[in-house]
């Protein structure tokens, strides 16, 4: 008889771990995430309209999707611990995995927009001891940005901006006496106001071509702002500077 009893008393045991262990797998079936989208320089980034990339609903094939408010802050309820989430924001389509957390801070960039211009060119002879710059640009186009009206542009526009870079890149010393030539791009974005931030190297040559890049970048008089449906944007690209040494 108490072999009876005990064998009963495991199978109850047996049950109820089973159940309570099912029952920790449908709630944990969905999550309510909240969290706030920033831009790279701190802008909040409202009336963003952010959803899942998973269907939800088995039978209606409904996403999940939700607003920033003025703050940037969004609310998600109900979707997968490891959900998808696909938003459209500062010109560019974005994706953020998420990994089980309910509360989410999104930071973004720019899009980079490379620009399809004659590419400025610095050359000197070699030891010589004037040091001759010359430069081309190009014309600044958007990739992907249908929306945008006006493309951020240095104050008088392009021939002023080629002037800038006339009279104060010089092809430095160190680079001309070791014979270092080549491309120098770098990266940097036009915020809301028109001011050049975030100024970087992506490719260099080193022997003061970066430095000599990058300082003119820091120094230049405030653009005219991107400009999407009548608002200033922040846009971030790219620009190519050759160093060539002419023989």
């Amino acid at each position: 008889m108490k072999k009876i009893i005990l064998l009963l008393l495991n199978l109850a045991f047996s049950y109820c771990s089973f159940a309570q262990e099912k029952t920790v797998k449908i709630k944990l079936d969905t999550i309510n995430v909240s969290g706030k989208l920033i831009a790279g320089d701190g802008t909040k980034l409202s009336n963003i309209y952010i959803e899942t990339k998973s269907q939800h609903n088995q039978y209606l094939q409904l996403k999940v999707g939700a607003t920033t408010d003025s703050l940037g802050n969004f609310k998600l309820e109900g979707i997968k611990p490891t959900d998808t989430l696909t938003f459209f924001a500062l010109n560019n389509e974005h994706t953020f995995i998420n990994h089980g957390s309910r509360l989410l801070n999104i930071t973004i960039w720019p899009s980079i927009s490379k620009f399809k211009n004659e590419t400025p060119v610095v050359s000197a002879k070699r030891i010589a001891p004037k040091k001759i710059a010359s430069f081309k640009l190009t014309y600044l186009f958007n990739v992907g940005c249908c929306d945008l009206t006006l493309n951020p542009q240095y104050p008088g526009g392009d021939k002023k901006f080629a002037a800038y870079i006339y009279e104060n890149l010089k092809y430095p010393t160190a680079a001309i006496k070791n014979n270092i030539e080549g491309t120098v791009t770098v990266e940097f974005t036009i915020t809301k106001g028109g001011t050049l931030i975030f100024p970087k190297i992506i490719n260099g040559l080193g022997y003061g071509c970066d430095e000599a890049v990058l300082d003119i970048l820091k120094h230049t008089k405030k653009w005219h702002p991107g400009i999407r449906n009548g608002r200033p944007i922040v846009m971030s690209y790219q620009t190519d500077v050759i160093f060539k040494l002419i023989d």
